[in-house]
């Protein structure tokens, strides 16, 4: 699948909303996704108006534990009181600025065990991702932005509210205040795995901080080590006994 390649230069046709909170003002703005470097977008949404915040390469996101913080005037206009539970999502695209061609789409899933490369489609996602950023890109240096959720342009308007990423993945890849996702790199050029767990994200309960790092180890229970540690005295009590007989 082939793609017009963007470049960062691209002005969009201008657009812009004022909200006001408690005295903030916020202007929505033409951003500059980098598709060159895969950079992951973090979408907070499920109410009249949405952000984007462009969070940098993902392939150098995940190797420590980054807090990234949200502005509370911004958090305020996407999770007004009585509006919608606030949901986030992080989605990304990478492409051959030669060509144009997909080379990696990013996601944020609930839990990657539903994933195979028989039921994971991410050239839509590649394809509505790139229309979507390309379309907000600008000729400044801008890598957050406010913007309703009626704009063509916004997250929903594009991925639709099925918590799927535009039907890319069969499993959730939006969460809550508290929640945590897994992020998926998904690898578009044929060889290799097909996906790859980069790490994963949580929102804190207020909002205001989005934790990346790498994904936690999984504990193994104490009566699971217990009983291997008995096991193994067993083995070695059988041993001793065996060659006691033999002797």
């Amino acid at each position: 699948m082939k793609f017009t390649r963007f470049t960062r230069a691209v002005t969009a046709t201008a657009f812009a909303i004022v909200t006001s909170v408690s005295g903030l003002a916020v202007q929505a703005q033409a951003v500059e996704f980098d598709f060159n470097s895969g950079d992951l977008v973090l979408a907070l949404w499920n109410n009249s108006t949405e952000y984007l915040k462009d969070l940098g390469p993902a392939s150098t996101l995940f190797g420590t534990s980054t807090p990234i913080s949200i502005d509370s005037g911004v958090l305020s206009q996407v999770n007004p009181s009585g509006g919608n539970p606030l949901k986030f999502s992080l989605y990304g695209v990478q492409f051959d600025t030669s060509n144009g061609n997909p080379q990696a789409v990013y996601g944020g899933v609930l839990s990657s065990s539903g994933l195979t490369s028989a039921n994971t489609f991410p050239s839509f996602l590649f394809a509505q991702a790139t229309q979507q950023l390309g379309g907000l890109a600008g000729s400044g240096n801008v890598t957050a932005t406010l913007i309703p959720a009626s704009d063509g342009n916004s997250f929903t308007t594009m991925m639709g509210t099925s918590s799927t990423l535009a039907g890319t993945f069969p499993v959730s890849t939006s969460t809550g205040l508290g929640g945590l996702l897994q992020i998926v790199s998904v690898n578009m050029t044929g060889s290799g795995p097909f996906f790859t767990i980069l790490g994963q994200a949580s929102l804190s309960a207020d909002g205001l901080t989005l934790t990346l790092g790498p994904v936690a180890p999984v504990p193994i229970p104490a009566a699971v080590v217990l009983f291997g540690s008995g096991l193994i005295g067993l083995i070695g009590v059988a041993r001793r006994s065996m060659g006691r007989q033999t002797a």
